[in-house]
């Protein structure tokens, strides 16, 4: 095999999606054990990256759990900072004759208008990652493009990082 005789120990094939690798039913399993050779998949190969990547699916959940939690915490802040800067205020409102249903109204008000502020921004990122991401499935080189676009800025590493297709496009 490619003029190497009994020199050659593998192929490496790298899918486009980590699933693919996975898949034991695919027919390239069996396509490609023929002839004496043995198509393995990483799974069989080294078992421990399937525990990694479980176990990082579940570090995500995790770190999101926190990551709302922070959020959480900020914004009850944020509104109570609001309502402790503002005691003298709300003083002199219940003084010239503003209900405490009134006062509630306005402290409820304000709390619903920053969170339509925080949903209309989030839903904005949102749809721009993806965008982004939909771009990155669709061409290699934005992928990779998208992938270090701080090192890109930060180090030039554009042509360290980016196959040699890619920096003929972009150059």
């Amino acid at each position: 095999m490619l003029a190497l005789g009994n020199g050659v120990h593998e192929i490496a094939i790298k899918f486009t999606d980590t699933k693919y690798g996975r898949d034991k039913a695919l027919p390239f399993w069996d396509g490609y054990s023929r002839h004496g050779n043995q198509a393995s998949s990483w799974t069989e190969i080294l078992p421990q990256l399937e525990a990694t990547f479980e176990m990082i699916k579940f570090s995500r959940y995790i770190m999101g759990v926190m990551l709302f939690g922070v959020v959480v915490f900020g914004v009850v802040n944020t509104l109570f900072m609001s309502l402790y800067e503002r005691m003298f205020e709300f003083g002199v409102l219940r003084a010239i004759g503003t209900r405490p249903s009134g006062m509630a109204q306005l402290i409820l008000f304000e709390a619903g208008a920053l969170a339509i502020l925080s949903i209309v921004f989030g839903v904005m990122l949102g749809f721009a990652q993806l965008a982004r991401e939909k771009l990155a499935s669709e061409n290699p080189c934005w992928r990779t493009r998208a992938a270090w676009p701080i090192g890109e800025l930060l180090w030039g590493q554009r042509h360290t990082s980016w196959p040699q297709s890619c920096i003929a496009e972009y150059s």
